[in-house]
């Protein structure tokens, strides 16, 4: 299994949920996994996608809370236990978990951000275009391969 294939079953789920999904944004020197905007709602979600290191992948996204409403780490559900194990991290920082198999469930709720800056938000909305927008097709596969999650080959 690789990061990418976690991309479509997390998309799956939010696009029956309203929401957009933009792969591999940039934000300063970082690159978050998953960029999800809801354009009615203008909720916004990141993701940073990892197999097992939740450690690396808590740390990442943290960062993330400044331009995204709520933000998760999203594993495979086989290890998904492992950051459960630490559930407390999690909870004390607001950063939620996503059980992914299939399709992504919530296995720990995140808390809406507290730090998000809003022109910081803004900007990064208003760079996303259609280049990054995740597409998946009538199967539910993606139409355009990523590198390692989001950077188009």
């Amino acid at each position: 299994m690789k990061e990418i294939d976690l991309v479509s079953p997390l998309v799956r789920t939010y696009l029956s949920k309203g929401f957009k999904a933009y792969a591999e944004i940039q934000l300063s020197s970082r690159w978050i996994d998953i960029f999800m905007v809801n354009e009615c709602t203008n909720e916004t979600i990141a993701v940073e996608l990892k197999l097992t290191k939740w450690k690396k992948a808590h740390k990442q996204a943290k960062v993330y809370q400044i331009v995204a409403d709520y933000v998760y780490v999203g594993m495979p559900e086989e290890y998904i236990h492992r950051a459960i194990d630490n559930k407390e991290l999690f909870e004390e920082t607001g950063i939620g978990l996503l059980s992914i198999n299939g399709l992504a469930s919530t296995a720990l709720s995140a808390k809406k951000s507290e730090i998000i800056m809003d022109e910081v938000k803004r900007e990064l909305i208003n760079k996303l275009n259609p280049e990054m927008e995740v597409i998946l097709d009538e199967q539910g596969n993606l139409t355009k391969t990523f590198y390692p999650c989001g950077r188009i080959q």
